[in-house]
């Protein structure tokens, strides 16, 4: 069984998307909402789901978050739990594969990792992995730790949005031999406008101009299909063929 763990502040434009791309697959998803000042709590509560447990739990600190991360753990009783943010939206076939992978993971390993496409001036647009930096097990590009082994010793510290995930006081970044990757992805709108409130949202990210990869049509996330966002504007795509072969020439510097 896998308990969904999100923690939310004004994500009203995708925050039911990342719900319900993930509800179906969970047996139980705690909600934490720490101020929201747009729609985001009326969206969450407008969810009918026995499956969702939704607090209020107003407005908090960088580093009361993470211990909101921690009080999420020891309220988990299922054997896994999964970390689902507001602007994270998965296919269907994907987060079938990976709680798929994460529930037959072998018991030496205590989390799993995947892909993320990062969404670039809209959810049809993505960064190619050679922009990523992140690092996991001698690869490189953009991943994520999403999966967790609910085990004893397993705790969060650090100042939100880089809090770490520990196991027995060593961070799982570090610990290869306690992580096992799956090969999908979701669909991360860390770049897009999430909010319809001027205030920032929890972890905000510039927004960025690039041209990116073109999602193919089977890739959108299902839960768009009824309401597809707008795609970006003319003039987006005017200064992302401008600027986009000045970023590319950076990274191949930088390899």
């Amino acid at each position: 069984m896998i308990t969904g763990h999100t923690v939310v502040k004004n994500e009203d434009q995708f925050v039911e998307y990342a719900i319900l791309s993930v509800l179906p697959y969970l047996d139980k998803l705690l909600i934490y909402d720490t101020g929201s000042k747009d729609n985001t709590v009326e969206i969450i509560r407008n969810i009918r789901s026995e499956k969702i447990y939704f607090e209020e739990k107003g407005p908090v600190t960088p580093e009361e978050l993470v211990n909101l991360r921690e009080e999420q753990i020891a309220k988990t009783k299922t054997e896994f739990f999964m970390l689902v943010d507001g602007d994270e939206i998965w296919p269907r076939s994907n987060i079938q594969k990976f709680l798929t992978d994460l529930k037959n993971m072998p018991k030496e390993k205590v989390a799993v990792y995947c892909l993320t496409r990062n969404a670039v001036g809209d959810i049809y647009h993505y960064l190619p992995e050679s922009a990523g930096s992140y690092r996991f097990q001698g690869k490189r590009g953009y991943f994520s730790m999403r999966g967790f082994r609910n085990v004893k010793g397993l705790t969060v510290s650090g100042i939100y949005p880089l809090e770490t995930y520990k196991y027995q006081g060593r961070s799982l970044n570090d610990w290869g031999e306690k992580l096992n990757f799956c090969d999908t992805w979701y669909l991360h709108l860390t770049h897009l406008c999430r909010s319809s409130s001027p205030q920032r949202v929890a972890g905000f990210r510039l927004q960025k101009l690039e041209k990116g990869l073109i999602m193919k049509g089977d890739e959108i996330p299902e839960v768009f299909q009824n309401n597809l966002p707008p795609r970006r504007s003319p003039l987006y795509e005017l200064g992302a063929s401008i600027i986009t072969p000045l970023k590319c020439l950076r990274r191949s510097l930088r390899l």
